[in-house]
Parts: C-alpha cells; sequence; structure tokens
C-alpha cells in the first residue's frame, strides 16, 4: 500500500498538486483527468523520477507494516518511452534485469517470461532502429513488469496499440493486480472500465473523485438525457452534450448530462436514462470548471 498525505508540488510560481491525500492499495486504480489536470506529476513523484515540495509518501508490506521506500520494487512506464537503436529487443531486457537488480542467473528466465507475455518472443533479436511504435510501447510494458514489483506505475500505456494488444495487456493487468499495486494514467476511460477496481478523477491539482470504478457513473445518476440533438443545443447553458447517435426516422439525439444546480423539473418530459462512467467524469469535470477559484 501506499499512503500520501498532503503532497504539494510546483513549478517555479505554477501549481500542480494542491496537497492532496490519499491511499492506493494491492490492485488497479486508473487516474483520469484533463491534460495540466497533474496526472503525470504525480506517478512521477510516486516512481521516484520527480521531486516534491513538501508531504509525505509512506510505503507498506502486505503486512501494512511501514518499510522503507529503498526496499519497495517499482516498476515505471513512462509517458515518452525509448530505447536504444543498435539494441536488440533482449539485449534491452537484460539491460532493464541489470538496472533493477535482479540476480544474473534469473534473468533469461524473466526476461523471456515477459517477452512471451507480451508476444514479443519473434522479435526478440531485432534490434529497436526497426521496431514500429506499438512494438516498443509494448516493450515499455514488458520492462515495467519485469522482476514482478511490488508497485507497477504506467503512463498511458495503452498508446499506440492495436485493439487486439490492448486486450492481452488488459488481461495481463488483471493478472498481475491480484499481487500488486498498479497505477495506470490514462485518457481512455474504456481501458479504466475493463480493468481498474477504483478509479481517481484530478483537475487542477485537486482530487474531484477516489472511490470503486462503477460509482463514477453515480456521479450524474438521474442527470442524463436522451434529447434530440437540436433541443440540446438550445439548453446547452444548463448541461453537456456528450455525443449524437441517429435514432428512428432520422431524427439525431443527444446523450446530454444536467448541470447539478439545474431543476430537474422542467426535463420532466425527456427521456432519463441510465448513467456511465463517462458521464461522470464529464459531470466532475464541468462543475469543476465552473466553481474553480485560486
Amino acid at each position: 500500500m501506499i499512503k500520501i498525505d498532503a503532497l504539494y508540488k510546483r513549478y517555479r510560481k505554477k501549481q500542480v498538486l494542491n496537497s492532496i491525500s490519499c491511499k492506493f492499495n494491492v490492485g488497479c486504480t486508473g487516474l483520469l483527468g484533463p491534460n495540466g489536470s497533474g496526472k503525470t506529476t504525480m506517478i512521477k513523484i510516486l516512481s521516484g523520477v520527480e521531486k516534491y515540495n513538501s508531504g509525505n509518501i509512506l510505503f507498506y508490506n502486505k503486512q501494512e507494516h511501514e518499510i522503507e521506500r529503498k526496499k519497495v520494487k517499482i516498476g515505471y512506464l513512462p509517458q515518452n518511452f525509448g530505447l536504444i537503436k543498435d539494441y536488440t529487443v533482449y539485449e534491452h531486457m537484460e539491460l532493464f534485469a541489470c538496472l533493477k537488480g535482479l540476480p544474473k542467473t534469473e534473468w533469461n528466465k524473466n526476461v523471456d517470461y515477459v517477452l512471451n507475455l507480451l508476444n514479443l518472443s519473434d522479435i526478440k533479436n531485432v534490434k529497436c532502429r526497426a521496431l514500429s511504435g506499438g512494438m516498443v510501447r509494448r516493450i515499455g510494458i514488458a520492462q515495467a513488469i519485469l522482476g514482478n514489483p511490488d508497485v507497477i506505475i504506467f503512463d498511458e500505456p495503452t498508446t499506440g496499440l492495436d485493439p487486439e494488444e490492448r486486450i492481452r495487456f488488459q488481461n495481463i493487468i488483471l493478472q498481475i493486480k491480484k499481487h500488486s499495486c498498479v497505477i495506470i494514467a490514462t485518457h481512455l476511460i474504456e481501458d479504466v472500465m475493463e480493468i481498474c477496481d477504483n478509479v481517481m478523477v484530478l483537475a487542477k491539482g485537486d482530487i474531484l473523485f477516489l472511490d470503486k470504478t462503477e460509482r463514477l457513473a453515480e456521479v450524474a445518476a438521474n442527470r442524463v438525457y436522451n434529447i434530440k440533438y437540436d433541443t440540446a443545443k438550445v439548453l446547452e447553458q444548463t448541461g453537456i452534450i456528450v455525443k449524437s447517435q441517429y435514432g428512428e426516422q432520422g431524427n439525431v439525439y443527444a446523450r446530454y448530462i444536467l448541470d447539478k444546480d439545474v431543476t430537474q423539473d422542467e426535463f420532466k418530459e425527456y427521456e432519463c436514462i441510465e448513467p456511465q462512467i463517462e458521464d461522470g467524469y464529464l459531470s466532475l469535470l464541468r462543475e469543476h470548471r465552473k466553481n474553480y477559484v485560486r
């Protein structure tokens, strides 16, 4: 488990994390938020590559005893991950095994395992200059989980992956989250829905939500409507149009989220529908933008 207490970070005069406090347990937590919300800064700090101004980060073992950070095995995939062009895939993985301090006698076993897991065994002797962006991303995922870390942190892990490899990644996470603390920063709500037990929503350095993933939809409960698109455009000042789709007789309908401070009485004539995780997320962001003062 990771416990964060009053974590504060700024870059010069720009405040990035606003004294946030939270916990990450064994399982998978998704970090959602718009660009500039603080997601990448938070995971850089957790992975140890970024310093913070104040606050505390404490690590605990499975018996909930506090342990030193240097004794915690952390796997990390940054948003911008690159490789040495003249190294083969296997040579890179041996380098990562060395940097992680794995016993040399265990390199082959560990490297072969993660390459097979990520469907990379067939290209293990290929030099990295010949790899596609998706392949490089998969190598990044492989090195992050190499050595069975206690904490595994991903920043946009499925960027550049085709649908088959995204499903493979999701299946891998479903297995490793049983015994590791997995944190995934992403813009893809689909990934959060499929693999995350919990979700955190960040905006402007504040935590807007941290709870079970399925409860994010409840934020927009009784406030999502199916309305003709033209009508929704007229009403747009009282809510937000999420998406539009064609209905019967060529009519175009919009999925419309009503703002929390607007009475629902005038919407009785419209169809109120079941909220989705995306609806809760967008509702949170809209409310935060309306009320944000700093």
